[in-house]
């Protein structure tokens, strides 16, 4: 079933087919931690998950995760 919905295949916001994994990366790396913990906490989580897949991020995933962990102040 997990193989499944991996595989299924959904519209972005700007129309194009993406994967529902895809979908879900991209709201992960999209997400704005509210405090300095939920930052190291997102990082965390993206680092488990690019070694469990054994992927990368692009460029552009790579700046918007490090402007959006900047630390809270």
């Amino acid at each position: 079933m997990a193989t499944q919905k991996a595989s299924a295949v959904l519209l972005d916001g700007e129309g194009r087919r993406v994967s529902e994994e895809a979908m879900a990366r991209r709201e992960v790396i999209m997400y704005r931690p509210a405090d300095h913990k939920e930052s190291i906490g997102k990082l965390v989580f993206i680092a488990a998950y690019l070694i469990a897949r054994r992927k990368r991020l692009d460029e552009g995933e790579l700046a918007t995760i490090l402007e959006m962990a900047a630390p809270v102040g």
